[in-house]
């Protein structure tokens, strides 16, 4: 992850623990971990759609060495965003149940 992108991650995560806090989650490791994928898929999303895109986008045909490289990394980024859904799965489905059980 790049500086951006971590600062990017920091400050959602401090705006969905608040949030998810408010709506009564209880503090914990799922919470933690919910809010850190959900912080991280949109930081990576942001970067592959502001940056990744427009670059290939941008990028000569007659560079094909600089077209793999940047394949590699988008492929890298979009396996990570893939990581990183997977494993917010499990505390969504607890979220999602929580506010299920207060109705």
């Amino acid at each position: 992850m790049t500086d951006r992108e971590t600062e990017h991650v920091v400050a959602l995560q401090t705006a969905l623990t608040a949030k998810f806090t408010e709506l009564g989650f209880p503090a914990g490791p799922d919470l933690g971990n919910l809010v850190h994928h959900l912080s991280e898929i949109a930081a990576l999303g942001q970067t592959f759609s502001q940056e990744s895109l427009p670059l290939l986008l941008s990028l000569s045909t007659d560079h094909r060495q600089s077209f793999a490289t940047l394949i590699a990394q988008i492929k890298h980024d979009l396996d990570s965003i893939r990581d990183a859904i997977t494993d917010a799965d499990a505390p969504l489905a607890d979220l999602l149940a929580h506010l299920a059980h207060e109705q």
